[in-house]
């Protein structure tokens, strides 16, 4: 067990702590209930002197270190393709701790990343950004003022923490896009399964025991992706350490059904035997991740994880300079194969004990008051996480929240959920429209925008009536 301080991009003030248990992964029930139990319970006048001698600190020990590299390393499948197609790549840490490993990690794979100088230095300041949150366009400007200098193919930012990854590629006409989480993460899975399945490790039809654990705000371009190549779809709530849990009971799984047989995990030679092993006593993690621009791609580890989603990452640019295409190419391709998809988010602030009354009322009214129209697209199904008896592919229920899913007809759909950290009321949007050929593929991004935006004004006006503004 262990504890992560950490204000993650935000300044010093707002420092808190992650809780991680046995397994690597951050606690969830009934684990958290206890700890907060426990805290409750404890008489804090009895606590006479720090646990810790402060004064004495002890570094992680070096062989930790490189065992933990080595699981990042590990997630490349191809080590020779990036070697022979090197990506000229700028990266930037912005301030934070993914200088620490993520340098390294491509350092390793032989990529020498163009460094934004400024922003190495550690500092909970951030000085040369307004956030350092990678989600936010405007911590990359750096990064992009020195790609477009060096002829770069593409822009990583890793927040603070280093569990977050953010970027920008170089399209086919030379200019530059910023990519949303959502679609990182459909790009990586498609890559990823791609190679899986060339190398041997996934039969070419798929396997039930072959799965993407992802959240449910998360775009379903990536379920559609998953199921068309035969993988299970594994859908949790917010917050990376239900897609921990996950890799947690799958590993149980494994090791019983070995103790059974009388083997031990010890007897694996490799990662693929390993690999093989799990689809057939248990399930596979090919890919886990989240809208907020965190990915994950190895059970060896069990949060969200920047300096693995980099070198993923230039694992993927290698790729597409081996076969001479462009990000935004390798998209439209996937676009074509599985229609567009788009994604929006409405965030809605109330500050103070009247804010977080209308919060309430918003999350009530879903309950008792549900839309039967939105945007002019009906209501096709509401689900209630807090009420209903949901279970996710696993056939686990899923743990209960106030927290909505809203199926549209034509393919459109949007869920709702109070902030866990901050006081506003979420809307995720998703938009899909079918594309029958490469000329209709800019009219289906059109159409969809078009509708998004329409759904999110709506959906606006609707939540400030319902919080009774």
């Amino acid at each position: 067990a262990g504890v992560v301080v950490t204000a993650s991009h935000n300044p010093p003030h707002d420092n808190g702590y992650k809780i991680y248990f046995e397994d690597g992964g951050q606690v969830v029930s009934p684990h958290a209930e206890g700890i907060m139990q426990s805290f409750e319970d404890f008489d804090l006048n009895k606590l006479c002197q720090p646990l810790v001698d402060t004064a004495a600190p002890k570094k992680v020990d070096e062989t930790v270190e490189q065992l933990y590299l080595q699981a990042v390393e590990n997630v490349v499948l191809d080590p020779d393709l990036i070697k022979t197609h090197k990506p000229r790549i700028v990266y930037t840490p912005i301030h934070g701790t993914g200088q620490v490993m993520s340098i390294i990690a491509l350092e390793a794979l032989g990529v020498q990343p163009i460094l934004v100088e400024a922003q190495l230095p550690m500092d909970p300041r951030f000085p040369t950004v307004k956030s350092p949150n990678p989600e936010n366009a405007e911590a990359l400007t750096l990064g992009l003022e020195l790609a477009k200098r060096c002829d770069a193919q593409a822009v990583l930012a890793t927040d603070p923490d280093g569990d977050r990854m953010g970027a920008a590629v170089r399209k086919a006409d030379g200019s530059f896009q910023i990519i949303s989480g959502n679609t990182i993460g459909a790009a990586l899975l498609a890559h990823r399964i791609e190679q899986l399945k060339a190398l041997g490790w996934l039969p070419k039809e798929g396997s039930e025991h072959a799965v993407l654990v992802k959240t449910f705000v998360t775009s379903p371009f990536q379920d559609a992706i998953a199921h068309s190549e035969g993988l299970r779809v594994v859908n949790t709530l917010t917050g990376f350490k239900y897609i921990g849990e996950k890799l947690h009971r799958y590993e149980l799984a494994l090791h019983e059904k070995l103790q059974a047989q009388g083997r031990s995990a010890d007897s694996f030679k490799d990662a693929q035997s390993h690999a093989q092993a799990m689809i057939e006593l248990s399930n596979f993690f090919v890919f886990g991740g989240e809208e907020s621009y965190g990915y994950l791609a190895s059970d060896a580890v069990r949060d969200k994880d920047a300096n693995m989603a980099v070198v993923l990452f230039t694992q993927l640019l290698s790729h597409l300079e081996a076969i001479r295409q462009t990000f935004d190419q390798y998209l439209d391709a996937l676009y074509l194969r599985h229609g567009y998809y788009v994604e929006g988010v409405l965030n809605i602030s109330y500050e103070g004990a009247s804010g977080a009354a209308k919060i309430k009322r918003i999350l009530d009214s879903y309950r008792n008051n549900p839309p039967s129209v939105m945007a002019d697209r009906k209501v096709c199904k509401v689900q209630d996480f807090g009420r209903e008896d949901i279970l996710d592919s696993d056939g686990q229920l899923v743990p209960k929240q106030d927290f909505y899913r809203v199926e549209l007809d034509g393919g459109y759909s949007y869920a709702v959920r109070g902030s866990g950290t901050e006081p506003k009321i979420k809307f995720y949007l998703f938009a899909h429209e079918a594309v029958k050929n490469t000329e209709g593929l800019e009219a289906a991004k059109a159409q969809a925008r078009l509708e998004l935006d329409k759904l999110k004004a709506q959906l606006d006006t609707d939540a400030r009536r319902r919080a009774g503004e």
